[in-house]
């Protein structure tokens, strides 16, 4: 299985590619014009297609947070030419992908406000075409928010829930095809200290 997550200085680009023996081929694709984001990619090996394990608390210390999911996290941790580094924690369960992202904002993005950041993430994730659902604002305890719902070109449904933790930026996204998963893994996400 790869797993592509490409993120790109101008625009964000999340790619889903998981392939196996079987016939099982899922492609998603959402896009974020976005100018805080760096390029990584993540490439998981073929046993971990579909995890479907027992539901079970993750914990980062290094990321400060913690989240259920449906398995345990594939970690990828990328630096980037500029030193600006990508941590991404991801889950493939069945067609389902779970994803947590972190990273820290350079210094300039405080000057920028709150609103735009989530703009500029939320609108993004239409970039290819794929269909704005809904977008609203959210809180976590003190800590800014946004949930961004699309459905994609190729049928699938997306949901990202993004926060502003000082400079850290978090994205929790999960693509299914069911729309109905994932509120378990958006409502078990808190920052520790």
């Amino acid at each position: 299985m790869h797993l592509y997550f490409r993120v790109y200085r101008g625009t964000c680009s999340i790619n889903f590619i998981i392939l196996s023996l079987i016939p099982l081929f899922l492609a998603t694709s959402v896009k974020a014009t976005n100018l805080i984001l760096y390029p990584i990619t993540l490439n998981q090996p073929q046993s971990l297609i579909l995890t479907q394990g027992k539901w079970q608390q993750f914990s980062s210390s290094a990321g400060k947070f913690t989240v259920s999911l449906p398995g345990k996290p594939i970690e990828d941790l990328e630096t980037d030419d500029d030193g600006s580094v990508a941590n991404n924690f991801t889950v493939v369960d069945g067609e389902t992908v779970y994803l947590v992202t972190y990273s820290d904002l350079v210094k300039e993005v405080n000057r920028v406000a709150t609103e735009e950041i989530f703009d500029a993430v939320g609108e993004g994730y239409t970039a290819d075409g794929d269909k704005l659902v809904n977008q609203r604002e959210v809180k976590l305890d003190e800590y800014p928010g946004r949930v961004v719902e699309l459905n994609t070109t190729d049928g699938m449904v997306g949901k990202a829930t993004i926060y502003l933790v000082g400079n850290r930026l978090y994205q929790l996204i999960v693509i299914s095809p069911n729309k109905e998963i994932g509120e378990q893994f958006f409502e078990s996400f808190r920052i520790s200290d």
